[in-house]
């Protein structure tokens, strides 16, 4: 099993190098602000902007249109592949035609700058589960860090580089299940750690708390699911947003918390350190998510805001080497250590 969670490191590995170097997927835009399922049928969409030169803005359709989009279900809608083709018909006050457009070539802005933190923090959660993997297989909470560890590293890349867009609404699903598996897995260590400091509170939350972000975790990925392939949508971005919110930053703190609270020594100078990280942390994800609920609109340019989670990498490191939470310092020299993560983080 240990073995196996090696390998499992190794082929994340690859992928993030794979996906932070390598991909580029192209898609394609219609030239409008697209809504994250909000609709009641997803095929019908308000038009509150039109981007010149755009597709939209070449058919004359103008701001305080009402596009319904002519398809069996909403996916070639919200996620066009390139030189995808798509008759619509406009509502423009009591008037109506149908126009057919063509979404042209597009890729996706990238952010060199912001996706090297990225990689270097996904590396980063790689070596160390691959130490904890390795030392410290018996602890169960080393061995739930590192799954946490390796989830994280598994999700953070940009996976809309990589996904061919035909199959996208199935990634989302899947991706969504993923995301809150690693919310899981930070709750429950949270709620645990420092295991001396144990209370009803914390029990409450590793054991309620993880279940929850597991339910929303079905929840929305079923919702997707709904959204983009039967045109019905029973949750909405600002669901998925603020339940992000509760099961990433909101119930671990809490966790933290009462860990810290709860313990005394060096145990309770562990907690603490790991609290103050994690909520300088979580600053640019709690933005991140409450912009995005509240504009209800797929934005990639607001994913420069979640490279504060370098600080929470940077606070495991402390914690695990400087605070020896962990016994996995036998494996390298403690200089060589040091020297590898630095290497890594810049």
């Amino acid at each position: 099993m240990r073995a196996f969670c090696v390998a499992v490191i190794v082929l994340v590995a690859i992928l993030d190098v794979y996906l932070g170097f390598f991909a580029r997927q192209p898609i394609g835009r219609w030239g409008f602000p697209v809504p994250n399922y909000v609709a009641s049928d997803s095929r019908f969409l308000p038009v509150e902007s039109v981007q010149p030169g755009s597709p939209l803005a070449k058919a004359g359709i103008v701001r305080g249109d009402r596009l319904r989009a002519l398809v069996d279900h909403a996916l070639p809608l919200y996620f066009p592949g390139p030189q995808t083709h798509m008759t619509f018909e406009v509502n423009h006050g009591s008037s109506r035609r149908v126009v057919a457009l063509t979404a042209p070539r597009f890729f996706v802005t990238r952010y060199p700058v912001v996706e090297i933190i990225f990689f270097s923090l996904e590396m980063l959660w790689l070596v160390l589960a691959t130490l904890l993997v390795w030392r410290r297989w018996e602890d169960d909470k080393a061995r739930l860090l590192a799954l946490y560890f390796i989830l994280f590293a598994f999700t953070l890349p940009g996976w809309a580089s990589a996904i061919p867009w035909p199959a996208y609404g199935l990634y989302l699903s899947i991706y969504a299940l993923f995301v809150f598996a690693q919310y899981a897995t930070l709750v429950r260590f949270a709620a645990t750690y420092p295991a001396a400091a144990s209370n009803a509170a914390r029990r409450f939350v590793a054991v309620y708390g993880v279940w929850l972000t597991i339910g929303l975790g079905l929840l929305n990925a079923i919702s997707i699911l709904s959204w983009l392939w039967l045109n019905v949508s029973f949750t909405n971005s600002t669901v998925y947003r603020y339940a992000s919110l509760l099961c990433a930053d909101v119930l671990p703190a809490i966790g933290l918390t009462l860990g810290f609270l709860g313990s005394s020594g060096i145990e309770r100078k562990r907690a603490g350190a790991l609290l103050a990280f994690f909520l300088a942390s979580i600053t640019g994800p709690v933005a991140y998510n409450l912009i995005l609920a509240s504009s209800l609109r797929v934005s990639y340019e607001l994913r420069p805001l979640l490279a504060t989670l370098a600080i929470q990498g940077l606070g495991f490191v402390y914690v695990m080497f400087r605070q020896r939470m962990f016994d996995v310092t036998f494996v390298l020299n403690r200089a060589a250590v040091y020297a590898v993560l630095s290497s890594v983080l810049v």
